[in-house]
């Protein structure tokens, strides 16, 4: 049991480090990805500087801030979650569809410059 616990946690030296497969490369971006949200909500539910208010509000921003994590992920002090970045490069024809046809009455995916955009990100 120990060592299933030695290979489901790993290293920092482990993800500066060039994965040798694609298989590798997919285990530490989820173990990355995983460590991040473990993170935010430890960050949310059990920082002692939060007060009972703080949670409650935090709690209820919880979807936008998840969605505006999903679409636009800020990096802080030279930090940033590789998965998270990816997953919002891939997100992010479906936001600009949303900002066109909200802002514009524009339907991007009606023409051939939508279907580039999507190609685009899926590349």
């Amino acid at each position: 049991n120990n060592n299933n616990n030695n290979n489901n946690s790993l290293s920092c030296a482990s993800l500066l480090q060039r994965p040798n497969s694609w298989g590798e490369a997919w285990r530490v971006n989820v173990q990355e990805f995983k460590e991040h949200w473990h993170d935010f909500f430890l960050d949310i539910y059990y920082n002692e500087e939060n007060g009972a208010i703080d949670v409650i509000l935090l709690s209820m921003e919880l979807p936008f801030t998840i969605i505006r994590k999903l679409t636009n992920p800020v990096p802080c002090d030279g930090y940033y979650c590789r998965p998270l970045v990816a997953v919002s490069i891939i997100l992010s024809p479906l936001w600009l569809w949303y900002y066109f046809n909200d802002q514009f009455g524009y339907d991007l995916s009606s023409t051939y410059i939508g279907y580039i955009f999507f190609g685009a990100a899926l590349l």
